[in-house]
């Protein structure tokens, strides 16, 4: 995969403030701000310009992290201060993205907010507000081309504003592809083994679990391995749990403390076959 130029742009010089993202070449325009910042950078021309927008607040489901609602606009500042006047919809933090050269119409805007609450929903990382996808406007070849290759870009901003909505909880992993390295967990009691790819760590369908969870674990991981229960990537199978699909993590340490029950340090806990852990070979 090649590298990408990513312009970070601090509208009031500090990290948690408003901030403007783009990538490279790409036309598009991304945007984030909390609700409480919401009006001291309204009034910006981005805000004036069709776009697809996301707010995000705490999930009322414990299993997830966020709620999020995907809407779109043709003038994301005023869907956002009609969102606001009627608090229909409550939300602690607000990404956007809009086109720098104003060529994104209506139907491309429809197109996307449709295809993001598909591919949330597919994803099953979020609580969605929305439900389900409205129906896609019809586009042509070269502009539904165009509209994919727009998410793609989304898909890599999103997460660098702390949104994790697009973001699979599982990953199919092709029966050719090939893993960097093999490990299987230290722990003898359980047969688990997980694959190491460029981004993630892959615990591999079949693998083995404890069904008993420390009070040690972190209640991050702890509300995930919950959530891997509820949509069945984990079921019982007598004293221990099972996994279903391949299930990636963003980290080895997630991976291990989901199969062993309590915090653990990935990087020792995952081995090769001739007993080197992780951190050994890294």
């Amino acid at each position: 995969m090649s590298g990408k130029k990513v312009t970070i742009f601090l509208i009031n010089g500090t990290p948690e403030g408003p901030r403007t993202i783009e990538i490279g070449t790409w036309n598009g325009h991304g945007f984030y701000s909390s609700r409480a910042a919401i009006s001291s950078v309204i009034n910006r021309t981005e805000f004036s310009r069709p776009g697809v927008y996301i707010l995000k607040s705490q999930s009322t489901a414990g299993h997830f992290t966020e709620r999020v609602y995907i809407g779109e606009a043709e003038d994301i500042g005023k869907r956002l201060r009609d969102h606001i006047r009627n608090d229909k919809i409550q939300f602690e933090e607000l990404a956007f993205f809009t086109s720098s050269d104003s060529s994104l119409t209506k139907a491309h805007v429809k197109y996307l907010e449709s295809r993001l609450i598909e591919i949330a929903l597919e994803a099953k990382n979020a609580q969605i507000e929305n439900g389900k996808a409205s129906k896609a406007p019809s586009l042509s070849e070269a502009d539904i081309s165009v509209m994919e290759d727009f998410i793609e870009q989304i898909k890599l901003i999103l997460p660098t504003m702390g949104f994790s909505m697009l973001k699979p909880i599982t990953s199919t992993i092709k029966n050719d592809v090939e893993y960097k390295m093999r490990f299987k967990i230290k722990t003898p009691q359980y047969n688990a083994q997980m694959g190491l790819t460029d981004n993630s760590y892959i615990v591999l369908k079949g693998s083995e679990a404890n069904k008993i969870t420390s009070d040690s674990i972190s209640n991050g991981w702890k509300l995930l391995r919950e959530g891997l229960l509820e949509k069945g990537f984990l079921i019982d199978n007598g004293d221990k749990f099972v996994f279903t699909v391949d299930t990636r993590f963003d980290s080895a340490s997630a991976a291990s403390s989901i199969v062993l029950g309590r915090q653990s340090a990935g990087t020792t806990e995952w081995i090769d076959e001739n007993g080197k852990s992780l951190k050994e070979l890294q």
